[in-house]
């Protein structure tokens, strides 16, 4: 037990110990999530208040980030341990941040959420890639996912689906997905907000000729120019658009 901490608070001058660097001498140190231990950093936690603050639009004073700062120390020193994890620190902030701007506190409580909800996300992404490469995918018949190039197309597709369920799409949408009641098909493809199964009006389109990735097409007249044109158009086209062509 670091007897520093309740000296500190006897002589009631916690405030003025908490000035400048000789918090220091606490000797408080931060282990990180990857276990490695760091000594504490006061302007890391400036830099973390200060995103949520700007994303909340409500601008810290540096009389805030005193304020912030001084509450923070003061639950450090009160506290026996001389390690902290990171969400041991996280939790102070949340805790002196309710009391100094509730704004930012609900931007910086819902940016960690965020973040543990990416994590989780890059957690399956990863898991279903590395499915595909090594087993392939039997979802859809019409893609033989022995191919490195259709690998890669699903992976892409994979990680588009992850996005749309956890960012985009409805909750409560996806858990009638997950219970069976409704399905959704090509949610990844949805993630990009692309055309489904559309009509293409070819004639219109090649009519007194058009430009396709940065080329000049003039309308054909020939048979075998029509051709060419439609193969080129059709490439490009299908690309652009999902579901059964």
């Amino acid at each position: 037990m670091d007897t520093r901490r309740f000296l500190a608070l006897d002589q009631n001058c916690l405030s003025n110990l908490l000035k400048g660097d000789r918090f220091l001498v606490l000797d408080v140190k931060v282990q990180k999530k990857d276990g490695l231990i760091t000594e504490w950093n006061d302007a890391k936690i400036r830099v973390a208040v200060g995103k949520s603050s700007a994303r909340a639009n409500r601008p810290m004073t540096e009389e805030n980030y005193e304020e912030l700062l001084e509450d923070i120390h003061s639950k450090v020193i009160a506290s026996v341990k001389d390690v902290f994890t990171t969400l041991d620190i996280h939790e102070m902030v949340l805790s002196s941040l309710f009391k100094i701007n509730r704004s930012v506190h609900h931007e910086y409580s819902a940016y960690r959420k965020y973040k543990a909800k990416y994590d989780e996300a890059f957690k399956r992404t990863a898991e279903q890639s590395y499915r595909i490469v090594n087993s392939g995918d039997n979802e859809n018949a019409n893609k033989d996912s022995t191919l490195n190039s259709t690998k890669h197309a699903l992976i892409g597709e994979t990680t588009m689906k992850e996005m749309m369920d956890t960012f985009e799409l409805d909750p409560e949408w996806n858990k009638a997905v997950e219970d069976g009641y409704i399905w959704i098909h090509d949610r990844g493809s949805r993630f990009l907000k692309g055309i489904n199964c559309d009509l293409f009006d070819m004639g219109n389109l090649i009519k007194n000729g058009f430009d396709l990735n940065g080329s000049k097409y003039f309308e054909p007249t020939t048979v075998q120019t029509v051709l060419a044109v439609i193969g080129d158009v059709t490439l490009s086209a299908s690309a652009q658009q999902y579901g059964r062509r």
